[in-house]
C-alpha cells in the first residue's frame, strides 16, 4: 500500500512541478491543448478548373515528366465536369503542349495523360505520376 501511495504522490508532484515550470516559462496552455486535440481531417488545397490544370502541369514537371512516382490531392471547385478535352483545351490556350501531351487531343505527339472517366465537380481529385507507365493519372 505504501508503494501505491508513493507512486501517486510522485506522479502528482511531477505534474504540479511541470505546471509551475510551464507557468514560469510562459507556456501557452490553450495552444498546447488545441494542438493536442486538433481535428485530424486532412486539408486539401482548393482550386477552380483553371487552377487544377495549372497545378496538374506544374505537378507533371515536378515529377520529372513521369520519371518519379508522386501524388497530389486537390479539391476542385466548380460545376460541370473535367475531361480530357477540357484539360487539353486549357493546356493549348497557354501553349504548354510540349509539356503535357496528347496526340488524341491534337496537343503534342505523346500520350501523357491517363484519365479513365470524366470527373464530376466539385470533387477531391488525385493526381498521380506513375514511373512504370510514364503517365499522369487523374482519378
Amino acid at each position: 500500500m505504501e508503494t501505491v501511495e508513493l507512486i501517486v504522490y510522485l506522479t502528482i508532484s511531477m505534474i504540479a512541478g511541470m505546471m509551475v515550470i510551464g507557468f514560469i516559462a510562459t507556456t501557452d496552455f490553450d495552444k498546447t491543448y488545441s494542438n493536442f486535440f486538433k481535428d485530424k481531417r486532412p486539408e486539401f488545397r482548393k482550386v477552380d478548373i483553371e487552377g487544377f490544370v495549372s497545378d496538374a502541369v506544374i505537378f507533371w514537371k515536378d515529377c520529372g515528366l513521369g520519371e518519379r512516382n508522386s501524388s497530389l490531392i486537390l479539391y476542385v471547385n466548380g460545376e460541370g465536369q473535367i475531361n480530357r478535352t477540357v484539360i487539353f483545351d486549357l493546356v493549348k490556350k497557354v501553349n504548354l503542349c510540349n509539356t503535357l501531351q496528347s496526340a488524341e487531343e491534337e496537343c503534342g505527339m505523346g500520350e501523357h495523360l491517363d484519365m479513365p472517366a470524366p470527373i464530376e465537380l466539385p470533387r477531391v481529385v488525385n493526381l498521380r505520376c506513375d514511373s512504370s507507365t510514364g503517365k499522369l493519372i487523374i482519378s
